[in-house]
């Protein structure tokens, strides 16, 4: 079991890494490797100090535990497994060759459905490559989905376009921490960035009109005004494109020393998503801790719901950002003259958060 609530499993057949990101700042791994729960056993100890990576990767292989690399081939009912939440499977310290290994668990246990997350994308190519052109095998198993992690537009920029063009039957990305606002369409795009949402896609039809030079537009496939969507299908003449990615997870960061993420970041992502049919998964966002200025009772006869001058309370906020307390007795809006925020808190409450946010489309 696991608590990640997209999947079913993690498999941690290696561990360890090295900051290579701006969200690798409060990285949690880092810290769980740290813990109690982790920090003596034999595939973790010393490669975490203080909450931070030392920058060394361990195998199960170097402590001789063979049997942590062969567990999915014992799970006889198919699972969906994160590969790796305790490290980067393409971490420059791993080699490709252990990565081939788990390459092979993989083909020999189909049943499952594995999401391999890495935050370079470059070196999951490299590994692509090593297997088409050094060891003559095919790596693009069915069973087998591909992710990178980004932050910030210019880890989209960079990262996306490496990642679709790492052959797969399905592509994922991981939008956590979220740092800043992110625009899709911002990209500048090769034709595989885009894929026809017809049915002639799978045929390989040629692109024609602007072959996506730009994306400028936020609008959809339905904005007229947006420059990129004038590419049609050349033998039905849909206009209708949908990105070449099948999952996008995303969440605020979260731990003790957490930086903003500003609510309307997250909106317009799954805004975005939306607009394409791109599936997405919210997983944590973060909400206003406040303190009453005044006590402040419910108007409606009977109900027994106030907040008390000078407590502290979480909140929920609605899709226009106003701010209801969370009391025991209930929730109680408050005008903005009630209340000072004094911080935030990560909620995985769903119903916490505004309405727009409340998807959670699992991965499948």
């Amino acid at each position: 079991m696991t608590k990640i609530e997209y999947a079913d499993e993690t498999y941690n057949p290696f561990a360890g890494c090295s900051p290579c990101s701006p969200g690798c700042a409060c990285c949690y791994a880092a810290r769980a490797a740290c813990g109690r729960f982790l920090k003596d056993h034999p595939l973790y100890e010393g490669l975490a100090v203080n909450n931070a990576w030392t920058g060394e990767v361990r195998l199960c292989t170097d402590i001789g535990r063979e049997d942590i690399l062969e567990k999915p081939l014992h799970w006889k009912q198919p699972r969906t497994i994160f590969v790796g939440n305790v490290g980067d499977l393409f971490h420059p310290k791993v080699p490709f060759e252990f990565v081939e290994r788990i390459w092979d668990v993989f083909f020999e246990a189909p049943q499952h459905k594995y999401l391999v997350l890495t935050k370079r994308p470059h070196l999951m190519w490299q590994f692509w490559e090593w297997m088409r052109t050094i060891r003559y095998r095919r790596s693009d198993y069915p069973n087998v989905w591909p992710g990178t992690t980004i932050c910030n537009q210019a880890e989209a920029d960079e990262k996306i376009p490496i990642l679709l063009q790492i052959p797969a039957a399905k592509r994922w990305l991981s939008i956590e921490p979220i740092l800043g606002p992110i625009d899709f369409g911002h990209i500048i795009s090769e034709p595989q960035l885009y894929g026809f949402a017809c049915d002639c896609n799978a045929a390989g039809v040629d692109f024609v009109g602007d072959k996506f030079p730009e994306r400028r537009g936020r609008g959809g496939p339905k904005d007229l005004n947006d420059p990129g969507w004038d590419t049609c299908c050349t033998k039905c003449g849909c206009s209708d494109n949908r990105m070449n990615i099948d999952q996008v997870v995303l969440g605020c960061e979260s731990g003790p020393n957490r930086r903003p993420c500003d609510i309307d970041w997250m909106i317009d992502v799954v805004e975005q998503c939306e607009a394409v049919g791109l599936p997405v998964f919210v997983k944590q966002v973060s909400l206003p801790k406040i303190r009453a200025l005044r006590e402040v009772r419910s108007d409606i006869p009977g109900e027994p719901i106030r907040v008390l001058q000078g407590k502290i309370y979480k909140t929920i906020m609605n899709d226009y950002g106003a701010i209801s307390a969370i009391t025991k007795k209930g929730i109680l809006g408050l005008k903005p003259d009630e209340f000072d925020i004094i911080g935030t808190y990560v909620s995985h409450n769903p119903d916490e958060w505004p309405a727009k946010l409340r998807v959670r489309e699992k991965i499948n």
